[in-house]
């Protein structure tokens, strides 16, 4: 089963500042950074067990406009590790540009 450690290690393969949930009570490093967090777990089970815990996870990419290598050294951390992801692009936020990843562990 892939823990919090192992998804932080597999974001931080990416190349940027990683945080878990927020930077507080650090101040934030200078854009781009990534901060990630558990979004539920819809486990599998039968027989009154849960067999599979299927972990949901959310990576949100913070950078200044929209950040083409960024985005794609998260894409290239993820895919390296065989998980697949959906995207949403929040766009310009006023102070950053943000691109969430959506995608499950085991």
């Amino acid at each position: 089963m892939m823990e919090r450690k192992d998804v932080f290690a597999m974001l931080k393969s990416a190349g940027m500042p990683v945080a878990y949930r927020q930077w507080a009570p650090a101040k934030p490093p200078p854009l781009p950074y990534v901060v990630f967090f558990r979004t539920g777990r819809s486990d599998a089970y039968a027989d009154n067990s849960n067999y599979a815990k299927v972990t949901r996870w959310c990576a949100e990419l913070y950078s200044e406009g929209k950040h083409d290598d960024g985005e794609a050294a998260i894409e290239r951390a993820l895919s390296e590790n065989e998980t697949t992801y959906s995207i949403n692009e929040t766009g310009d936020q006023g102070d950053f540009f943000l691109v969430a990843y959506y995608f499950d562990t085991i």
